[in-house]
């Protein structure tokens, strides 16, 4: 069962709660395991979303006790809804199934978007034994800036913003069309993102708080090196400034160049994308 629980019964929990995020096999995205995220964050995250109108906290109950916590947020523009907890102990296929049907009452025609990491066969198993199979599998790499080294950057490369922005556009016209995050998205937020590009490609990252993401390394053709040589330079910034960490969901075929740059592989994640209310085929 699956109900909304209050500030005080959360943080009677807190301890059991933050302790499940160590397991991967029973987790979602995001992470709470990754080497980053302290038990600070967690709480942190949690206890924000008593004040937000577009999250809620749910707790998990199987036989009278407390076995799993969601927390989801939502957007009735953009018709989305996403996690940002996500953990259950032993049963979170069951706990996942039983989230994915209580979506309907109140998001029937959302699309609720998530990644499983690697670990969570049984979850992902279960989805693609219902007909729900990932539309994306990426290799999941960190790095946290107190144990990187600066490489050296042996490329010409450009830094983006408003004034020369129709470069970042020209490129990711051609991989934009199934994101959230399309060029004019991002022109009208540009202050919160950094982008990089040279003749070949761009890479462009969240840049908001004090750890970020990179959301697209895309290249007019495929080229190692200067793959590595964009993630270099993101790395680079991120680190002169201060920042704590970046993320950076690889895509096939830039495995290589991630770890070469410096990034760490933490799991594999698996990306769906459900229309709440619809059947699977």
């Amino acid at each position: 069962m699956l109900s909304i629980v209050d500030k005080q019964s959360f943080l009677k929990h807190a301890d059991y709660f933050y302790g499940l995020t160590e397991n991967k096999a029973n987790s979602a995205f995001p992470l709470y395991c990754d080497g980053i995220k302290s038990k600070e964050i967690f709480l942190n995250t949690a206890i924000k979303s008593f004040e937000k109108k577009d999250e809620m906290l749910l707790i998990y109950e199987k036989d009278g006790e407390i076995k799993g916590l969601f927390q989801i947020f939502f957007s009735e523009e953009d018709k989305y809804v996403g996690l940002q907890i996500a953990v259950a102990e032993n049963d979170f296929k069951d706990a996942f199934e039983e989230l994915i049907s209580s979506l309907y009452a109140d998001f029937k025609g959302f699309i609720f978007s998530f990644y499983l990491p690697e670990e969570n066969k049984e979850t992902i198993d279960f989805l693609s034994g219902t007909g729900r199979e990932s539309l994306s599998a990426e290799e999941v790499f960190t790095v946290l800036f107190e144990n990187y080294v600066p490489r050296k950057e042996v490329r010409d490369i450009a830094v983006i913003d408003k004034d020369n922005f129709d470069g970042f556009r020209k490129i990711h016209k051609r991989f934009e069309k199934e994101m959230f995050w399309t060029s004019d998205k991002i022109y009208r937020t540009i202050g919160d993102w950094k982008i990089f590009a040279d003749d070949c490609g761009t890479v462009f990252f969240n840049v908001k708080g004090i750890d970020c993401e990179i959301f697209g390394l895309e290249m007019n053709s495929y080229d190692e090196d200067k793959a590595k040589s964009l993630l270099t330079a993101a790395l680079n910034w991120a680190k002169k400034e201060c920042k704590r960490s970046m993320y950076y969901f690889a895509g096939e075929g830039f495995e290589k160049p991630a770890t070469e740059a410096g990034f760490k592989k933490l799991t594999k994640a698996y990306y769906y994308e459900i229309r709440i209310g619809e059947k699977a085929d």
